[in-house]
This record gives structure tokens, C-alpha cells and sequence, in this order.
């Protein structure tokens, strides 16, 4: 028992001797030597809880987002100051070409010789739309009439009638004497008229050659027939229509439409049937056209 027991003892030392050529540690210490002279240390193993786990979790989250803030706002301030650099360029490349642009029109216009320098300004007078209140004389001595009245006898007209025009702003007083040859009935007289009015312009304008007015007019008509006929003494009425003009200072080309009206008074409508059938009140229309000079 003793000789095995001995045998027992010495295979452990063998091993332990082996065991200490192989490796040498210090004792009470992680640090190793092995038998080519390397150091080891064997770390101890920690125990980590969660609660500490999930503190250095959290403290990684936040330092990994103060860092991607931080590189956000590095980057924003480098855009920032390339934008900026961007709109000052423009601004500057903008004022370059406008002064360029400015500079060639000036050293064009130089360049470039006046029609106009060696004529004189026409200055043109004042007008009714120019709001003066300047008189205007306009007379139309060639003016010729033509129209008829409704009614027995269906009588119609040919005359000479001109124009006289005493005219301030857009007003006006006419005074326009006519004389007609009148056929009723077949039957031919004379009739010998005036025909006062007043004139409103509607509208008037100029252009480069020629100016036009657009007018109203109303008034009364008086005339005094003669010839072989037996007719009423005179014959009084009254007219209101429209007119144009064209022309270009101081000579006018001018037309009228208007609606008349007339009826017969005096005592040979009384003896004479014709006479009588003349004397009736009638509506009528008449064209005029008229060839004036306006000072």
C-alpha cells in the first residue's frame, strides 16, 4: 500500500514540474510567463447587470446623436455660406450687365444722328377736348340737303343748305339758313328757311393727318314758301339728329341725319283744300352733307 501510494505522489510532482516548465504565473495575479518568455493576462470575468447595461446603451445613443448634430450643423453652415456666395455673385454679375447694357444703348443713341434735330415743333392749337374755352368759327358754305316728310302728297326735297357754326368747347350755336325745292302732290314750290340749333360734341379726336368730332344736334325750322302755289303763309317746325366730321385743320367734310317735323299756319290753309292738306303737321327725315372751314 505504501509503494503505491508512493508511486501516486511522484507522478503528481512530475506533472506539477512539468506543468511549471510549461507556464509560470504569478501568484495572486492574471499575469502568465510562458516558457518562450510571453506575457499573458487573463482579464477577470465582470458581471454586468441590465440596469448598467442599458446606462452605457443610453450614454452611446446620445453621444452618437450629439454627433450627428454636430456634423448636421457643420455641414448647414457650409451651405449657408455657398448660397450666400451665390446670391452675391448674381447681384454683382446683375449690376456688371445692366451698366454694360446701359453703357452700349448710350454710346448707340450718340452714334445714331436726329431726324428731327433740323425741323421745327408743331404745336398744335387747343381743341374742345383740351377743355379751352376758346370760340371756333365754322362755316360751311357748301352744304346740300336732301329729304322728304310723310303724309299726303308724300313731298320731298332737294336744297342748298350751308352751315354757320359759332362754337365754344364742346357747345355750339348754329344758324343754318336753307332753300329748298319742294314737290308735293306733283306739284313744285319753294321754300325759304332757317334753321337755329344748338350742337354737342360727343366725342372728339386727333390724329397724326386729320381730326373727327361726333355731335348731337337740336333746334327749330321756319319757312316761308313761295312760287305759283297757293300754300300756308309759313311753315314752322323743328329737327334733332346726329353728325360727323372729318378734316384736317382748317378745312372739314361733315354729314347729318336727322328727323324733322313741320306744319302749315295761316289763313290761305283755310280757302285752299291743297293748301290745307299742306298744313298738316308731318314728320319727316332729311340727309345733309357739308364742305366747311372751322378758324
Amino acid at each position: 500500500m505504501s509503494r503505491a501510494v508512493a508511486l501516486s505522489l511522484g507522478l503528481v510532482l512530475v506533472f506539477a514540474a512539468g506543468e511549471t516548465r510549461a507556464q509560470n504565473c504569478l501568484p495572486g495575479t492574471p499575469v502568465c510567463v510562458g516558457p518562450d518568455g510571453k506575457v499573458t493576462v487573463t482579464p477577470p470575468k465582470v458581471q454586468v447587470d441590465g440596469q448598467t447595461q442599458a446606462q452605457a446603451q443610453a450614454q452611446a445613443q446620445a453621444q452618437a446623436q450629439a454627433q450627428a448634430q454636430a456634423q448636421f450643423q457643420a455641414w448647414r453652415v457650409q451651405w449657408d455660406a455657398y448660397l450666400d456666395w451665390r446670391l452675391k455673385l448674381k447681384a454683382q454679375i446683375d449690376l456688371e450687365m445692366d451698366a454694360r447694357i446701359r453703357a452700349e444703348a448710350r454710346a448707340r443713341l450718340a452714334a445714331t444722328p436726329d431726324p428731327y434735330a433740323a425741323r421745327p415743333l408743331m404745336i398744335p392749337g387747343p381743341s374742345a377736348s383740351d377743355g379751352g374755352s376758346f370760340p371756333r368759327m365754322h362755316l360751311g358754305l357748301l352744304g346740300f340737303c336732301v329729304g322728304q316728310w310723310v303724309g299726303p302728297g308724300a313731298p320731298y326735297y332737294l336744297g342748298y343748305c350751308p352751315s354757320i357754326r359759332y362754337r365754344v368747347g364742346a357747345l355750339g350755336i348754329s344758324l343754318d339758313p336753307a332753300v329748298l325745292s319742294v314737290t308735293e302732290a306733283g306739284r313744285g314750290m319753294g321754300l325759304v328757311g332757317l334753321r337755329p340749333g344748338a350742337t354737342y360734341a360727343l366725342w372728339e379726336g386727333a390724329g397724326e393727318l386729320a381730326g373727327a368730332e361726333l355731335y348731337l344736334r337740336a333746334g327749330l325750322d321756319g319757312y316761308v314758301p313761295f312760287g305759283e302755289l297757293v300754300t300756308p303763309d309759313v311753315f314752322l317746325g323743328g329737327h334733332a339728329g346726329l353728325g360727323v366730321q372729318l378734316g384736317a385743320d382748317p378745312f372739314t367734310l361733315g354729314f347729318e341725319v336727322r328727323g324733322t317735323a313741320r306744319g302749315g299756319v295761316g289763313s290761305a290753309s283755310s280757302r285752299d283744300a291743297f293748301a290745307s292738306s299742306m298744313a298738316q303737321f308731318r314728320l319727316g327725315t332729311e340727309g345733309r352733307m357739308y364742305f366747311a372751314v372751322e378758324f
